[in-house]
């Protein structure tokens, strides 16, 4: 059985730590960057400990799923780990949202890591479709670094 597939995608942003961190703790605000995420439908407010939401996710084409999120890590202001369900070819789902200092701006990490359902089957999928999914976890950050930046003034 294959292990779990992770994404990394990164960027500078030219803001203090403190700033971003607080926008990527701002869960009504996920679809506004998260490429994937078409809709924030419910969310207890901004993460912390045990803080649940739930979303309208793109998964492929017209093809969506509502998926559910909770914080399971909460590292302020360092890292914070989403652990999620709801689409039916991943499972074991966390998106890991890490800040650290970088100079004079921050460092800012998305991590999506997941198992594929399926067995050899959906391994097969996953191995067709992560790219995409690389593109668009990169588009993700860079989505919110212009936010952030328009959030700053800057």
């Amino acid at each position: 059985m294959p292990g779990p597939t992770t994404i990394v995608a990164r960027t500078t942003i030219d803001a203090p730590p403190d700033v971003v961190w607080a926008l990527a703790s701002d869960t009504a605000r996920y679809a506004e960057w998260v490429e994937n995420t078409l809709t924030v439908l419910r969310t207890d407010g901004t993460a912390g400990p045990g803080v649940t939401m739930e979303e309208r996710t793109r998964v492929a084409g017209p093809w969506t799923a509502v998926t559910r999120w909770r914080v399971t890590e909460w590292d302020p202001p360092h890292r914070q780990v989403h652990e999620g369900e709801g689409l039916a070819l991943a499972s074991h789902m966390a998106v890991i949202i890490e800040v650290a200092p970088a100079g004079a701006g921050t460092l800012f990490t998305l991590t999506l890591r997941y198992a594929a359902r399926f067995g050899a089957l959906g391994a097969a999928i996953d191995r067709v479709i992560r790219g995409s999914i690389a593109r668009s976890q990169a588009r993700s950050v860079q989505a919110f670094g212009a936010m952030v930046n328009a959030s700053a003034g800057g």
